[in-house]
């Protein structure tokens, strides 16, 4: 399997967002792409079960032909880390599942993965996140927000990936909000020279959450560096 693994510093710092990017940038390359979210909570109800959002935003914003069973195969109601979530809903995370799920992604060129939470959130009592990063192997982009907090929140992320051995390919910096005030506009830089693994890039807020805003997006890439990570 080649492509990455999308995974953040924290909840909420726009990691769909930054997962649709990134998975628009390969298909413009040309490249058979498709995106998994393994897990996702906070789920709606419908009357055909469980609907993930983020799921079905990926697959929409992506045009992808793949079932929603296969890109979002396990999916909890409660706005919850899997362990809790699977608890109180009396359902254990299939693990099985969803090594079958991703033993189907090697008919695709790039694979975009999109973690739930951050490196160290627990999926069953002694499999975490990063378990599933070493598991699929694929490089890290870690997604950081730019606001308070943040510095402290990423330099740990990557120290915690290097004391794991977990290959990364970079930082994206991403404006998850529209309020600009002086932690968001200093934090990028200093987060830019601290860090020791490269910033592939920069995403301001978007306010218009559709494909060809996305779309434009993709040009914010640092396309020979992911180049280069891709194809290594």
């Amino acid at each position: 399997m080649k492509g990455f693994f999308i995974t953040g510093t924290d909840t909420g710092v726009g990691k769909t967002i930054i997962t649709a990017i990134v998975a628009l940038a390969l298909q413009e390359r040309g490249l058979r792409t498709t995106v998994i979210k393994p897990i996702e909570t906070g789920c709606m109800l419908s009357g055909q079960g469980l609907v993930p959002p983020d799921g079905l935003f990926l697959k929409n914003i992506l045009n992808l032909d793949d079932d929603i069973d296969r890109i979002t195969p396990v999916r909890y109601a409660l706005p919850l880390a899997p362990l809790v979530a699977a608890k109180l809903e009396n359902r254990e995370v299939d693990l099985q599942r969803l090594r079958r799920c991703f033993a189907e992604l090697n008919t695709y060129e790039a694979v975009v993965v999109e973690g739930i939470g951050g490196l160290m959130v627990p999926i069953t009592e002694d499999y975490f996140v990063y378990d599933m990063i070493k598991e699929l192997g694929l490089p890290v982009i870690l997604v950081a927000a730019a606001g308070l907090g943040s510095i402290n929140h990423t330099l740990l992320s990557i120290d915690f990936m290097k004391s794991h051995n977990i290959s990364t390919a970079g930082l994206i910096i991403n404006h998850n909000v529209s309020y600009h005030g002086i932690a968001n506009r200093t934090t990028p830089d200093t987060i830019s020279r601290l860090s020791p693994i490269n910033i592939i890039a920069t995403v301001p807020f978007i306010r218009n959450i559709d494909y060809p805003n996305l779309k434009a997006f993709t040009k914010v890439l640092n396309r020979d560096l992911l180049s280069i990570i891709y194809y290594k």
